[in-house]
């Protein structure tokens, strides 16, 4: 026995148990998002163990696990970043983003219902005739090349 009265595998039991329970996790509130989610951190410490920062969000809604998070904290949350986002590029990157689909709605519009495409940027390869442009798109068959290999 420890000093403290509890055994090791006490210890250790009480350790595993903590993992899993989301509510008493000690952690540091890194920012809110315009939603209303909160992101923690738990940074990383070589000394306990800790080699990676562990990371994880609240919603308002614990039922609403269906919502959309904004792109940067999701690759924060994924460790594809390392800072915080800050408000200011989240708003920024969702006008962006808006202005985007906006863009896109205009387009579609433009060519819906016509059997012209958007033009297609022309291409630095060489086009060949007994080749399938698109796949299904058929083959143009040559009948020297079908008797050539049938001999062979």
């Amino acid at each position: 026995m420890t000093s403290r009265g509890q055994g090791i595998f006490a210890r250790i039991m009480a350790n595993i148990a903590s993992r899993f329970n989301k509510e008493h996790r000690p952690g540091y509130l890194v920012g809110k998002d315009l939603f209303g989610n909160h992101f923690f951190e738990v940074p990383a410490d070589p000394s306990r163990g800790i080699r990676n920062p562990r990371r994880w969000f609240k919603t308002t809604d614990p039922d609403a696990w269906d919502r959309s998070l904004a792109p940067e904290w999701e690759a924060w949350l994924r460790y594809r970043r390392d800072t915080v986002p800050t408000e200011e590029e989240v708003r920024r990157n969702m006008v962006t983003s808006q202005v985007r689909k906006e863009k896109a709605k205009v387009i579609k519009e433009r060519f819906q219902g016509t059997k012209e495409t958007p033009q297609q940027p022309d291409t630095k390869y060489n086009r060949y005739p007994e080749y399938q442009e698109t796949p299904g798109g058929g083959v143009k068959h040559d009948a020297n090349i079908n008797e050539e290999w049938n001999k062979k």
